[in-house]
């Protein structure tokens, strides 16, 4: 079978491949191949992500977390891309002060934008700190003229914020248990249904069970491609 990270997939990606997959294995026969109970349990957990987080994102607060989210990744995509573009400045000065910025923003990570939404608050809270601070690094925002959107970033990651933490206090009042406890069962799920069809193809090889995985694979290596792409665009 094909590998995939299954944790580097976003929640929606997550219950997506799940879905994809359970399309493939309705066609089988896998009672037959001796798959039934490991299918089952794939289907039950990804089920089970699929209802909460529906229920999640049936919540006023998901839409609004969504946007405050989006606000904030433009502020960083955009100063990261401002400087990036004043490295190739024909005044030196400029250039210096590209290279201060950038260096200083990618002490977070090479893509603030793409981490998970309490790591991205941290990283972002701790950035402006250090351009708010006097010094070098604030002299270099102030050059590219990016002081008002540093402002910007702050105030949206500090709405951002407010909202999760009320977006946490309403998930933690709900009794059917956390997303991450659903994802991470679905996840032992899906490697115990990789692990059988890897094991059944050493031991009881056939036709349908080499159609079977061939058409998962192809599943996978779609998702596969999905995180290269993200990788190479950081997207």
């Amino acid at each position: 079978m094909e590998k995939l990270d299954v944790s580097a997939l976003r929640i929606a990606e997550f219950i997506a491949l799940g879905s994809d997959m359970e399309d493939v294995l309705v066609k089988h026969d896998t009672a037959a191949l001796g798959l039934e109970p490991v299918v089952s349990s794939f289907m039950i957990g990804f089920k089970n992500v699929s209802d909460l987080y529906g229920s999640e994102k049936g919540s006023p607060l998901s839409k609004d977390i969504e946007l405050a989210d989006v606000r904030r990744d433009q502020c960083i995509i955009g100063i990261k891309g401002v400087a990036e573009n004043y490295q190739r400045h024909f005044d030196p000065a400029f250039a210096a002060a590209a290279n201060i910025l950038l260096r200083t923003i990618n002490q977070y990570g090479s893509n603030i934008a793409t981490q998970n939404y309490p790591i991205e608050s941290l990283s972002l809270n701790q950035l402006c700190n250090e351009l708010e601070a006097t010094g070098e690094v604030n002299e270099a925002l102030v050059k590219l003229g990016l002081k008002d959107w540093a402002t910007e970033m702050r105030t949206a990651n500090t709405v951002f914020s407010s909202i999760f933490q009320q977006r946490t206090k309403e998930t933690s009042q709900q009794p059917t248990g956390s997303l991450k406890e659903l994802r991470l069962a679905a996840k032992a799920d899906y490697e115990n249904l990789i692990d059988m069809l890897d094991a059944l193809k050493l031991v009881s090889p056939s036709s349908s069970l080499t159609g079977l995985i061939k058409e998962l694979n192809t599943v996978i290596g779609k998702y596969n491609e999905l995180l290269a792409s993200r990788h190479i665009f950081g997207a």
